[in-house]
């Protein structure tokens, strides 16, 4: 099992500025992957960038994994194990770990299920790619009820203190 593959980056003594950026790079590709489905406004990135940083990670040929393995060799990282460990993530074989690379105390875990519906279908599996999308749309709902239940426990408490504060100013 696989944490934060660049954690040693951070903390190493005089680490060049080129490594702490390539390093800065692997991580944002990979928070960028993981975090679009929670992001808002305008930091978030677009599907189509978000694609660009899955090919980034997940590549064997071409430009993108020539670019991952020129970072990977400045921040002195092993290019096949950051495609595996995204890989693993993507299939849910190491989700733990993944919460606490890509997140770091950042509010609420992702559910990752955006990123797995474009990952499916850019590989072509049609089938996990619907099954993604249709978790993804429950964990909206679910997100929606519980945002929905909560502004009614508010409404709820809200109305017993004015019937309260009533009550005591009566007296």
């Amino acid at each position: 099992m696989l944490g934060d593959p660049t954690a040693h980056l951070y903390s190493a003594p005089r680490a060049s500025p080129e490594r702490l950026l390539s390093a800065a790079v692997l991580h944002r590709a990979v928070l960028d992957l993981f975090m679009a489905s929670q992001a808002h406004g305008d930091g978030a990135p677009t599907v189509n960038e978000q694609k660009d940083n899955l090919r980034f990670l997940t590549s064997t040929s071409g430009a993108w994994a020539k670019m991952r393995h020129e970072h990977c060799a400045i921040a002195d990282i092993d290019p096949d194990i950051v495609r595996e460990t995204v890989l693993r993530w993507l299939h849910d074989e190491d989700d733990g770990h993944l919460l606490s690379f890509v997140y770091k105390g950042r509010g609420r875990a992702p559910s990752g299920e955006k990123t797995k519906a474009i990952f499916f279908a850019i590989t072509g599996d049609v089938d996990k790619a619907a099954k993604a999308r249709a978790a993804q749309a429950r964990a909206v709902a679910k997100r929606r009820e519980q945002e929905r239940l909560r502004q009614a426990d508010i409404a709820d408490s809200m109305s017993r203190i004015a019937k309260r504060e009533e009550e005591f100013f009566a007296t």
